[in-house]
């Protein structure tokens, strides 16, 4: 996100500077382009990133939700007392 804000703020002093004459707002219209395909590029980046990390958390909670179904059947032979300390500590 910095670099985004860098870059803009980069791109608008060069607008600025090089707007006075024909070769300029050529010039312009490139680095107008430019920032508009950085641009894409962060969101595109940005939208990878979550999607891996979306990909990571499932995959997470899967492998919790094994693990809580073992300690479930695991949980059906033992005693009453276990299983009444196994529901206190689900309701904390």
């Amino acid at each position: 996100m910095k670099n985004f804000r860098f870059i803009t703020l980069i791109a608008l002093f060069t607008i600025t500077f090089v707007a006075c004459s024909e070769k300029t707002k050529n010039e312009a219209e490139k680095v107008g382009e430019q920032i508009e395909n950085t641009a894409k590029a962060v969101g595109n980046d940005i939208k990878v990133s979550k999607d891996q990390f979306i990909a990571k958390a499932e995959n997470e909670i899967e492998a919790l939700n094994k693990k809580i179904e073992e300690l479930d059947k695991k949980m059906a032979n033992a005693s009453d007392d276990a299983k009444a300390e196994k529901k206190k500590l689900w309701k904390a």
